[in-house]
């Protein structure tokens, strides 16, 4: 419910912000497939549009098979560069990005299609350094009229949303969010939670 709360605070805010014009979302990129990216593009798929989940683990993985079962192409970004989506799917109407990756950031801002929006989740940590051409950046966001912004805080309306998405979710493919929590721990060891395989998505601690 959490991690769905993020999800709908960050749709619910994006579809309020767009209507400052005539918006048509089709097609959504999803940066990140953990609980926050997979939940986001379940969620945008609900609501009809085309989704596409870029992660950095192999195409054919566990999440792979998940989201393909839900109508969702993943694409792993071993094998595919962020910034080629455009030209692989065509316009991206709306970027999700839910990495905590620091180097995610520009390139779901570029790949923007016109009217596009980007909405940032993630927390980074430290200091990066990149080099940006303000010039360029600056001119494709005004004349693109494309729109960036973060989100954070979800108030209850948002853990509400989340519920109904939810139960329409579970309705749709019975048992299909209950395999996202890939892991039980008995909460005796739970420094086994720090020690991420590649398909992990959701651990809990179990208290028997």
């Amino acid at each position: 419910m959490e991690a769905m709360s993020v999800v709908q605070k960050g749709i619910q805010q994006t579809v309020a912000i767009q209507q400052r014009l005539a918006w048509d979302p089709r097609r959504a990129v999803v940066l990140g497939a953990g609980p926050i990216g997979i939940l986001a593009a379940a969620s945008l798929r609900l609501r009809g549009l085309e989704v596409h989940v870029m992660a950095t683990g192999p195409e054919g993985s566990f999440k792979d098979r998940q989201l393909r079962e839900a109508g969702i192409t993943y694409v792993s970004t071993r094998t595919t560069p962020i910034l080629s989506m455009p030209q692989k799917v065509g316009p991206v109407d709306f970027v999700f990005e839910a990495t905590g990756a620091t180097a995610v950031v520009g390139p779901a801002i570029q790949i923007l299609g016109p009217n596009g929006v980007c909405c940032l989740t993630s927390v980074t940590g430290g200091q990066k350094t990149m080099e940006l051409d303000i010039a360029t950046w600056n001119r494709e966001v005004v004349l693109g009229n494309r729109l960036v912004f973060g989100t954070v805080n979800a108030s209850r309306l948002h853990f509400e949303m989340g519920r109904r998405d939810l139960e329409a979710i579970e309705e749709l493919m019975p048992g299909w969010l209950g395999r996202l929590i890939t892991r039980r721990i008995p909460f005796t060891e739970a420094h086994q939670a720090m020690q991420r395989a590649p398909d992990d998505i959701k651990t809990v601690l179990t208290f028997d």
